[in-house]
């Protein structure tokens, strides 16, 4: 787990991004190298079962960091308008 002051300075990096209701921020499989750190909204984390149908694996809110654990994203979509920052990965920053 972060310390805050760590976890502010990550935030720090991340480009503000704005999403309405429905909009992909990942799509399921996505390997990009960043995370999302969510200032408002909700979002649905979401991973498709071996039937074809949808789970639902996670809810995130304000102050939630998503993408952290995963090496390969399951889907995440925005549930309501979401506020956020795109904070790159060690690779985009070149450390």
């Amino acid at each position: 787990m972060l310390g805050e002051g760590t976890r502010d300075e990550l935030i720090s990096l991340g480009t503000l991004r704005e999403y309405s209701m429905g909009s992909s921020l990942f799509t399921e499989g996505d390997t990009s190298n960043y995370l999302v750190a969510l200032r408002s909204g909700w979002v649905k984390v979401v991973a498709t079962t071996e039937e074809g149908g949808l789970s639902l694996l996670a809810l995130g809110s304000r102050g939630d960091l998503i993408g952290e654990q995963a090496s390969e994203q399951p889907a995440l979509s925005s549930h309501l308008d979401a506020n956020y920052r795109r904070v790159p990965g060690r690779d985009e920053l070149g450390r």
